[in-house]
């Protein structure tokens, strides 16, 4: 973080499994924050709270999930937590193994799921990460 300038960073992250290393990594820190959508259960078998800290934040969904699930759960608990939140940095980890079409996986996203969640994180980091435009960071979709 010194290095960039920043001191408030958010990792994001959709995927069919939760990324129980960067929520190990961020828990003690609450300038760093973390929000994980993926199928519980599922390896690792983690995430199924919905979040042990005010910065961590789990939405465990459900095999069979939908985008209509996914939506609302980043909707009404991840988006709002990570405004709240402000970051100076945003950075997004993305498995797509969550495609209704992946055959070891059971959520069922299509392809317009993974456009609008990444709409609505280039808004935040439009609106929430100003050091970004200065770092060069900063990329559109």
């Amino acid at each position: 973080r010194a290095r960039w300038g920043v001191r408030r960073v958010a990792v994001v992250d959709f995927d069919v499994h939760h990324g129980n290393g960067t929520e190990a990594a961020f828990a003690a820190d609450p300038e760093l924050f973390y929000a994980s959508s993926h199928q519980y259960p599922c390896y690792p078998g983690t995430g199924a709270a919905r979040g042990i800290a005010d910065h961590i934040v789990n939405i465990p969904l459900p095999p069979g999930s939908d985008g209509g699930d996914f939506r609302a759960a980043w909707e009404t608990t991840i988006l709002p937590a990570l405004d709240a939140f402000a970051p100076e940095l945003l950075i997004v980890s993305a498995g797509f193994d969550a495609h209704h079409a992946d055959p070891l996986a059971e959520l069922r996203l299509t392809e317009r799921d993974f456009a609008w969640v990444s709409e609505r994180l280039v808004a935040c980091a439009d609106t929430q990460c100003r050091r970004a435009d200065r770092l060069g960071a900063r990329r559109r979709l």
